[in-house]
């Protein structure tokens, strides 16, 4: 607003004359009546910015150092000058060259108006002392009021209109920084979002490949199994013969072993394809899991510990126990093989209820009220870098003739095929932790039989 325009004015000269003349010319000589100006804008209230548009505020210094003291002091009152009309010729002290100089260390937008009778300064000395600058002018002696009125007018206009530049500029870099700044945040949240869908879409193809592999296993398995059923009774057959040699018998036992030894491969790969027969019965996971604890201790070295906290009142589902208990074997066996001797395995349950959010973050997750069995170990933990690999069947970290047979891949197809999944947690060096989702139905559960 007008009323709120800077308009103060410092007259630094050795003359008191002089500031006089600047007063009188100023119109800062003779008091407003109050009572008539009043009137006035009541009477003609367009009047109002016109009469403040005029009126300045001015004080006065006589030497150079006097008025650098004031500049100072009126910047750090929040109370600075717009302009100053500085007399060159100020002995003693400083002139008005060094002062204007002086003045610009402590307030560098300061206007100021260079006044001389004589030639002092050449304008190229005053440029070389000064810079070529839009911040200075020179006025002659004698001046004529209405050259003083008029600097006084567009000097501190101008001071004012470059601060309100400049604030408009400080407003439009803020927008700038504002709006770079939820670019940048929209930006990130961009590239989050795209992260996260790759992540998706790594785990569908993963999803999908081990969905393909598993057709393909249970195509094997099932040509497979017929080859073996040849094989099987031809060797039964054979062995049936009562004059055969001792050597003959030998061979004919091995044939039958890899016979029963494939047939059990051939089981595991119909189970990773979810191809393996299911009795289903209501089961509580708790009470079975207590049951086969003794079994799975067996299965740990001597040093090593199996610490099993159900949850309480967990509600029953329908699964196969005996299938159940093989995955938990499985998983049990593949953690005694990472843990050291004196390892600890932490067996967890709880009932969970799987929301919208976590499904988003998860291609295999189904909403709805889910029991969540976790299997800790404090073993090596599993490589990033074949993380994904982990339920592939015949894939193996481990040395050529360890391990469970298919191992993990059964343990994943035992657990989709009971329409649930595991996500797995592992850091290299700390551990690995396998949560299993199976589905509570909340439907009456009965026995019942599932390819």
């Amino acid at each position: 607003m007008t009323s709120l325009r800077n308009r103060r004015i410092l007259v630094i000269d050795d003359n008191p004359a002089i500031h006089l003349d600047f007063a009188k010319i100023l119109g800062l000589d003779r008091k407003p009546d109050e009572l008539l100006r009043a009137t006035e804008l009541s009477l003609f209230p367009e009047t109002a910015n016109d009469h403040l548009k005029l009126q300045f505020e001015m004080e006065s210094a006589y030497q150079g150092e006097e008025g650098v003291a004031l500049v100072e002091r009126a910047r750090e009152s929040g109370r600075p000058f717009a302009m100053a009309f500085v007399d060159v010729r100020m002995p003693p002290g400083f002139d008005g060259i060094e002062t204007t100089a002086r003045i610009w260390e402590k307030n560098p937008d300061l206007l100021v108006v260079l006044c001389t009778a004589y030639a002092d300064y050449s304008f190229l000395e005053i440029q070389m002392k000064l810079g070529l600058s839009d911040c200075w002018v020179i006025l002659k002696k004698p001046f004529e009021n209405i050259e003083v009125l008029q600097l006084a007018h567009a000097l501190t206009e101008k001071w004012n209109l470059a601060r309100e530049a400049q604030s408009r500029l400080d407003d439009l870099e803020q927008k700038v920084s504002e709006r770079t700044r939820d670019l940048l945040h929209a930006n990130q949240n961009l590239r989050a979002e795209m992260e996260e869908r790759q992540r998706i879409e790594e785990q569908l193809r993963e999803s999908q490949k081990l969905e393909t592999v598993g057709r393909l296993s249970a195509g094997v398995a099932h040509n497979f199994n017929n080859l073996l059923t040849v094989i099987q009774g031809h060797t039964s057959l054979l062995q049936a013969e009562a004059n055969l040699d001792y050597d003959s018998r030998s061979s004919l036992d091995e044939v039958a072993t890899a016979v029963k030894r494939a047939a059990s491969l051939t089981s595991q790969l119909l189970t990773f394809s979810r191809r393996q027969f299911l009795r289903l019965r209501p089961v509580d996971l708790n009470a079975a899991i207590q049951a086969s604890i003794d079994r799975l201790r067996r299965h740990l070295g001597k040093g090593m510990s199996l610490d099993f906290k159900p949850a309480d009142s967990l509600p029953p589902i329908q699964a196969d126990a005996a299938l159940f208990e093989q995955a938990l074997t499985c998983l049990t066996v593949n953690a005694r093989d990472a843990m050291p001797p004196d390892g600890r395995l932490f067996i967890r349950t709880a009932q969970v209820n799987i929301d919208r959010a976590y499904v988003q973050q998860n291609a295999e997750a189904r909403e709805g009220p889910h029991i969540c069995v976790t299997i800790q170990d404090n073993g090596t933990g599993v490589d990033p870098l074949i993380m994904d690999r982990l339920f592939e069947p015949f894939f193996t970290t481990k040395d050529v003739g360890q391990g469970y047979g298919l191992g993990l891949s059964m343990v994943y197809g035992i657990v989709k095929q009971h329409q649930g999944w595991i996500d797995v947690e592992s850091a290299h060096g700390h551990g690995v932790t396998f949560k299993l989702y199976l589905p509570v139905q909340t439907g009456p559960l009965e026995e019942s039989s599932s390819p």
